[in-house]
Formats: structure tokens, sequence, C-alpha cells
């Protein structure tokens, strides 16, 4: 089993991150329960959430979660980078690390 986990100034983050064609998709790590990352995304969805700031949600065209047997996916889709999606997902980090299994 591959351990998903990305650096972002200095904290651990249990995902990977990785660019796509109009998205980039977080591979969050099995130590993260779906129901957490669920929950973020709903919130992100709803513009509820406190981590993506107002230039990100802009360039945000829709959220999608793809559920695999022990983990989950998620793909971010619009015009936006690697980096501009590390930069919220440390903002989120805290919160989904908490909820670790």
């Amino acid at each position: 089993m591959e351990k998903k986990k990305e650096i972002i100034h200095q904290q651990e983050i249990p995902a990977k991150v990785t660019q796509g064609v109009n998205q980039v998709t977080i591979e969050f790590s099995e130590e993260i329960p779906k129901s957490a990352v669920r929950e973020q995304v709903e919130s992100c969805k709803a513009n509820t959430c406190t981590c993506c700031s107002p230039e990100f949600k802009e360039k945000v065209d829709g959220f999608e979660m793809i559920e695999k047997n022990n983990s989950v996916d998620v793909k971010i889709k619009g015009s936006i980078s690697v980096d501009e999606v590390k930069e919220n997902l440390i903002s989120c980090a805290p919160k989904l690390k908490d909820k670790k299994k």
C-alpha cells in the first residue's frame, strides 16, 4: 500500500495532489476517513468552508468525490493549479488530520 503524503510549508499532508486537464486530483491516504473528506467537500461545495480563499472559489467549477475501497479521491474542476490546491489544502488539513482513523 502506497502512503500518500505531501509536505507543504513543513506540514505533512496525508494526500497526493496531481494536475490534470482543467482539474486537480487529491488522492487522500487511507488514514483519513471518507466521512471527514465528504464533510469537507460538502462544506466547500456550499461555500461554507473556511479553507478556500475567495480567489480559489472563483476558479473552481466543481468538486467530484471518487470513493475507493479504503480511501477517497477528490477532483477539483476548474482553471486551478496544484500549488493553489495545496495552499487551500493546508487550511483544511488540520480538520481532516484531527479525524484520522
